[in-house]
Order: C-alpha cells, then sequence, then structure tokens
C-alpha cells in the first residue's frame, strides 16, 4: 500500500514522503496513530502543506530534544536495591527503571528506548549511563544504585574511600614487580647454563 508520511517515523520515512509499506504495517500501526495516510489525488493535492507541518514538527521536535538533553546532561539519579554481601543485586535494574525515574524527576514522559544499556545492571554501584534522544543528540546521566539501610551520600562515600585505598595498593604492588623482574634475571643466568 503506498502511503503519505504525515509524520518522521524513525527508520521508515520523514515526513511528507510517499512510500510504499506493507499491509499489515499501514492498518494497524501507521493509519490508526495518524502517521501516514493513503495516497489519494486529494491527499497529493496537499502534499506541500503536509510537507512544510512535517518540516515545522521536525524542527520543533529537534529544538525539544536538545532542551532536554541539555537540562538531563550531568543528572544523577539514586536507586534503592536489595543486594547481597559481595554487592550483587537480588534483582537488576534496566532502562525501564531508570527511565520511571527519570519521567518522575522531568515531570515528562521518558521512552525507555532513549536509555541505553547493553545489559541490565546487576550490582552496587556508580554507573554512566549514555541517552540517546535521537540518532545526532546523545547525552548521559549517573545512576547510583545502593543497597538498602544506608544513604545514597553514605554509600557514595563508602565507595570512594574503598576506591582510594585499591588505588595505592595497586602503586605497591607495580613497584614489587620491578623487584621481582630483577629476581628474574638470575633464571636468564640458569637458561645460560643449559645452553653450555
Amino acid at each position: 500500500m503506498q502511503v503519505i508520511f504525515l509524520h518522521d517515523v524513525d527508520g521508515v520515512a520523514q515526513g511528507g514522503d510517499i512510500k510504499e509499506v506493507k499491509n499489515g504495517f499501514a492498518r494497524n500501526y501507521l493509519l490508526p496513530k495518524n502517521l501516514a495516510i493513503p495516497v489519494t489525488k486529494n491527499a497529493l493535492e496537499k502534499l506541500n502543506k503536509i510537507k512544510k507541518n512535517a518540516t515545522k514538527d521536525r524542527i520543533k521536535y529537534v529544538a525539544d530534544m536538545q532542551s532536554l538533553a541539555t537540562s538531563i546532561q550531568d543528572t544523577r539519579i539514586n536507586i534503592e536495591m536489595r543486594a547481597d554481601s559481595n554487592n550483587q543485586l537480588y534483582g537488576s535494574v534496566n532502562n525501564s527503571t531508570i527511565s520511571e525515574q527519570l519521567t518522575t524527576l522531568f515531570n515528562r514522559d521518558f521512552h525507555r528506548n532513549w536509555v541505553t544499556l547493553d545489559e541490565p545492571i546487576r550490582q552496587l554501584g556508580l554507573f554512566t549511563i549514555p541517552i540517546n534522544l535521537t540518532s545526532e543528540i546523545s547525552t548521559s546521566i549517573d545512576v547510583l544504585v545502593y543497597p538498602l539501610g544506608i544513604t545514597a551520600e553514605d554509600f557514595e562515600n563508602s565507595i570512594s574511600s574503598t576506591e582510594e585505598p585499591i588505588k595505592d595498593s595497586n602503586t605497591e604492588a607495580v613497584d614489587e614487580p620491578d623487584d621481582n623482574i630483577t629476581g628474574i634475571d638470575e633464571p636468564d643466568d640458569n637458561i645460560t647454563g643449559i645452553d653450555e
């Protein structure tokens, strides 16, 4: 079925485009949601007006998404979860959980497909999550997943305090292998002895 798109449909067409689509897609999705209309003589006469309206809508949508990206940039949300002693969650935090938090925080619909997670979060910690509002507009937010029975701030402080000693111990561990490298030189003499 040939249709004229009234609005942009991601990955399919832009408003004002005339395209051949499957009958089921047109009847079950495009036409009921008023995203497209069948190609008729009357519709073709209105094509220029449809294109102008679609361009206006697109410009407004892009401006809205840029504004949203600016407002959510550097946002941090805190999510309280049950976890075991190894910091593994009983359950997980997925894109729906994050989008619901953002919807509440910004008091506007926040689609879960905007939240880009390769896989659900299954442990406690602080995570940077990419947010892709359109193919050209993206940003990121921080998500702190913390355990029940402790405040988000206390948990974040405990993460910060444990990270510093880990860095110090890694520095010491780097110094120790230098001594071991000298110890490895002695076995090289043994290898020379084997060659003889």
